[in-house]
């Protein structure tokens, strides 16, 4: 298989430890992923409430000892510390933030917008990758929107800016213009992306996975599926696609009349197209239609495919780690009662399943996912609503469970949901 720039794991880098002597006691920091017994028992489950809310966490990443991600409503970043006399504090990362802004040309005088879901990413150099939108103030008094890509260094030093948004995108054989970009995560030295696209020879609108890099050359000709309704919904919840290793992965959904199937798909760089390894294990391998929803693109429309979603058996996301896939999935619920979560571990060679990992019990009608060393980290967030006075959607989380690592491989020794204290 063709090789994509240097793409490894998303294993987040450990750091030393570092003694921090003060007048009073001795306090062992340690990084992101490599809590110890010292702190929080790594052998137990730990529900940590959030002192203030966050709005839209679809992505997050470990960054020491904290969780870092995007409050989109918010325009920030913000860290939610996990141990210490402080856990639950929410802080903003006004030093990535700031790096960022002087990182910008001048010119580009502008309100920040972020896109929703904002994605935030670990990368193998133990930097991060973070999208947004720009909306730029030209000097012509037009506005110009414009999506840009941060690639932040271990020292969370902005280290390249790439625009994402520049048209034509070519390929061979067929040349497309990108309308928009809904999913892209970082990938070797390119971006994986699902987005619309205008066929250039038949004028046509498409919408599909593809894989293209700095200089905008599509090196992986876009996968098209009649996605329908179903896509929307699932882009303003987490990401579509995943990495492991040189290997990249889809979910793929596909309308058809009485449901939406569900199946995984691999990039085949050698072939220049993405396949379709398998259907995924029922009841997950297909969604409900979202035809009753309502037609005009506004809130309300947003909020009813949402709340399909929240009632319905369905998976949530895809992510990669270590050797494995894994897919968050959830029962149906129509009420504000606990809900039952559990992990799909797929094998990445064909999509086989490996195992069902079940997760604690919740209330989450949405869960974030932050894999890691000793903790793996789920945000819980609330039903889907709309509020304030330009009455737009907004999902909620107001707490996070901390669950040992070790429960989330093949050999878990989970067989039923644990009590999270």
């Amino acid at each position: 298989m063709h090789m994509i720039g240097s793409a490894t794991r998303f294993t987040p880098r450990p750091r030393p430890a570092r003694l921090v002597l003060t007048i009073l006691t001795t306090t062992l920091l340690i990084s992101c992923a490599q809590l110890t017994a010292q702190s929080l028992d790594p052998e137990v489950c730990h529900r940590i409430t959030l002192e203030e809310e966050i709005m839209w966490p679809a992505a997050a990443v470990w960054l020491d000892d904290e969780i870092a991600l995007v409050d989109a409503t918010q325009g920030s970043l913000r860290a939610v510390r996990v141990d210490g006399a402080h856990r639950g504090a929410v802080r903003a990362l006004s030093e990535i933030r700031e790096g960022i802004d002087r990182s910008r040309s001048p010119l580009e005088v502008e309100q920040l917008q972020w896109s929703v879901p904002v994605l935030i990413q670990q990368l193998p150099n133990g930097g991060m990758f973070i999208e947004e939108e720009l909306q730029v103030e030209r000097q012509d008094g037009k506005n110009e929107v414009l999506e840009r890509a941060y690639r932040l260094d271990a020292t969370r030093q902005v280290e390249r800016i790439d625009p994402i948004d520049r048209l034509p995108l070519t390929s061979t054989p067929s040349a497309y213009s990108r309308l928009s970009t809904y999913d892209t995560i970082a990938f070797g030295d390119g971006y994986l992306a699902f987005a619309d696209f205008r066929s250039e020879e038949t004028k046509n609108y498409h919408r599909g996975f593809t894989y293209f890099d700095r200089d905008e050359q599509l090196t992986l000709e876009p996968h098209f599926t009649p996605y329908g309704d179903a896509i929307q919904w699932y882009l303003l919840l987490s990401p579509l696609s995943a990495t492991l290793d040189d290997d990249a992965f889809f979910l793929l959904l596909e309308d058809e009349k009485t449901h939406v199937s569900v199946s995984l798909g691999q990039a085949d760089f050698d072939r220049d197209q993405i396949i379709s390894l398998r259907a995924l294990p029922a009841p997950y391998d297909r969604l409900p239609t979202f035809e009753d929803t309502p037609r005009e693109a506004d809130v309300d429309r947003e909020i009813a495919g949402l709340r399909k979603l929240e009632e319905s058996i369905a998976i949530t996301g895809l992510f990669g780690w270590n050797e494995a896939l894994y897919l968050p999935a959830k029962q149906a619920a129509t009420d504000d009662g606990p809900i039952t979560w559990e992990l799909l571990q797929l094998d990445p060679a064909d999509g086989s399943l490996i195992n069902k990992i079940p997760l604690p019990e919740t209330r989450a009608r949405h869960l974030t996912v932050i894999p890691g060393d000793t903790f793996w980290a789920f945000i819980e967030r609330d039903r889907a609503f709309a509020y304030g006075p330009r009455y737009k959607t907004y999902v909620r989380a107001r707490s996070v469970m901390l669950l040992p690592a070790r429960w989330m491989t093949g050999d878990s020794e989970l067989t039923r949901p644990v009590h999270c204290r």
